[in-house]
């Protein structure tokens, strides 16, 4: 079975599909992928999706 590559954009609207919805399994489901994969991917933007307002400055602050 060949292993499916999803875009970074696939995946964050899928996540921020199931926030709003509220369910993990529906929008899994309608998609074709597992319920286990959505949470992964759930889990991940929720505890490293704040990266992604880190600016240059803020990571120059960190390294002083």
């Amino acid at each position: 079975m060949k292993k499916t590559k999803y875009t970074s954009r696939f995946k964050f609207d899928r996540v921020i599909e199931s926030v709003r919805k509220d369910n993990v399994s529906e929008v899994a489901r309608s998609y074709g992928f597992g319920i286990n994969l959505l949470s992964k991917w759930r889990s991940d933007f929720l505890k490293n999706g704040h990266k992604h307002f880190d600016t240059k400055t803020d990571q120059d602050v960190i390294k002083l």
